[in-house]
């Protein structure tokens, strides 16, 4: 399995995301490298409010896909690091490791997977797979960027999650972090614009979702007091999949819980309830 970093190592959140955008795989085409695209969660068909695009973004195809898989890669909990590890990898939450090891399994397994789904006659989603592994019509990079856009993706909390396993490992969050155990062990709430620094945490409000702060700009180059010249970068898995962009924030007053701010600008494909601002760190990144 790739290792790719050790716990505490300092890693921005970019750096994160870089690896979650260049997944090596060792493939009979030679070394190829996949990407994760596409924000998903672990929402099926039932639990969503309508029909529309059901499982655009739900897991329920990937854990069919998963089931398959275990059925032919006898090894594949060991490989990944644990069998929740491994079942992670198709609810959002996977680790960069553990995705890692599910594609090579793809590869490794790919005709044991191809002679189940004969077998069986298998439909949908199987006999999908099933075809992108079998098409010699494309590379190994398609075959393996196609099953990762279809049925692998990250949710808010598998990337910031997974991100402060490795850069805050004794805070003790996880890929299932979510407002409520941030604000839990907070060192520090942020009251205004211009005290947000790298790696303060983005916790909505409705514990809905969670991005982190990679950096923060002056684009008046210092000549200006406005808190209005300030931009943030942000990383997150959202609409857009796991991404940076950069925002300007707004003050919005404050609650129970602490000082509020809202994106001044948002994309459609942006959350765009309020958030709070908060270090979980006792020697902040921006120190």
């Amino acid at each position: 399995m790739f290792t790719f970093f050790s716990p505490g190592q300092s890693l921005d959140p970019e750096q994160m995301l870089w690896v979650y955008k260049n997944l090596p795989c060792v493939t009979p085409d030679g070394p190829v490298t996949v990407s994760i695209n596409n924000y998903r969660n672990s929402l099926h068909k039932k639990d969503k409010p309508s029909d529309t695009d059901a499982d655009v973004t739900g897991t329920e195809d990937a854990e069919k896909i998963k089931g398959y898989l275990l059925r032919v890669a006898p090894d594949c909990a060991q490989r990944a690091g644990g069998m929740v590890a491994f079942v992670e990898v198709f609810l959002g939450k996977g680790s960069p490791q553990a995705i890692c090891a599910v594609l090579q399994m793809f590869v490794d397994y790919s005709g044991a997977f191809i002679d189940l789904a004969r077998r069986e006659r298998a439909q949908g989603v199987y006999a999908q797979c099933a075809a992108i592994l079998d098409d010699t019509d494309i590379s190994w990079q398609d075959t393996l960027q196609q099953i990762a856009d279809k049925w692998l993706g990250l949710d808010c909390s598998g990337f910031v999650g997974n991100w402060l396993k490795v850069a805050g490992p004794e805070l003790k969050l996880n890929q299932n972090v979510k407002t409520n155990n941030v604000l839990s062990i907070a060192r520090r709430k942020v009251r205004t614009l211009e005290t947000i620094g790298p790696w303060d945490l983005i916790c909505h409000s409705d514990n809905k979702h969670i991005a982190v702060v990679n950096a923060v700009l002056d684009l008046s180059g210092g000549a200006s007091d406005n808190p209005a010249s300030l931009k943030f970068d942000v990383c997150q898995s959202a609409g857009d999949g796991p991404s940076i962009d950069r925002y300007s924030f707004l003050s919005t007053g404050a609650d129970s819980n602490g000082p509020l701010f809202k994106l001044a600008s948002p994309k459609k494909t942006n959350i765009a309830t309020e958030f709070y601002v908060i270090s979980v760190w006792d020697d902040p990144a921006s120190a």
